[in-house]
């Protein structure tokens, strides 16, 4: 790859960048909560369809498998269905690292959360 091509895809990358953060801004958000109860049948359903999708054959030049896509999809799946979804994105430090995490929780419990690391949740940014 020439250096000119690495230096475009950066600049382009960077300009593409507050599009793609505004987009996660709406599933970041408090959603509404009418207090209905979730179906939970539903709920697996939708979680399982995303997992089934990431394991695909041919979907890995559109989809990542990663924990982003899959919180990002399962929020706006569920949120298709009336759940009051929200994608939680946080970190965790050890002694040697900063890991990152995005998941999902409805009414402020983890949705389909494998984790066993304690996530500290991230807190919007302050407007103004």
């Amino acid at each position: 790859m020439s250096l000119a091509r690495a230096v475009v895809a950066g600049l382009r990358g960077a300009l593409a960048a507050p599009g793609a953060l505004a987009a996660l801004q709406p599933l970041l958000a408090e959603p509404v909560d009418d207090g209905a109860d979730a179906d939970a049948t539903a709920t697996r359903t939708a979680v399982r369809a995303v997992r089934w999708l990431a394991r695909l054959p041919g979907t890995r030049t559109h989809w990542r498998d990663t924990c982003l896509y899959r919180a990002v999809a399962v929020t706006e799946a569920l949120r298709r269905l009336g759940v009051p979804a929200r994608l939680r994105l946080g970190v965790a430090a050890d002694h040697s690292a900063v890991h990152a995490h995005a998941w999902v929780e409805v009414r402020g419990h983890a949705v389909a959360e494998v984790s066993a690391r304690p996530y500290e949740p991230l807190k919007p940014a302050r407007q103004g």
